[in-house]
């Protein structure tokens, strides 16, 4: 459960941040906008990559009790 927090919890405080950033500020800074955004998109693939290992291990472990 830890390694699937940890990235959704980076992409929530990106999220917010930009939010915040672009609620409060009047003078928005375009490179800080941007590498949010890349750290929200690289959480989000490594979120992905998680999802699928857990997928590949149910599917052995599946397999597994299968063949039992």
């Amino acid at each position: 459960a830890h390694q699937w927090r940890q990235p959704l919890n980076s992409i929530s405080l990106g999220a917010q941040e930009l939010i915040f950033e672009l609620d409060f500020e009047d003078d928005i800074d375009k490179e800080s906008i941007k590498e949010k955004l890349e750290s929200i998109s690289k959480n989000t693939q490594e979120l992905s990559t998680i999802i699928e290992s857990f997928q590949n291990i149910t599917n052995i472990e599946g397999s597994r009790k299968k063949e039992m």
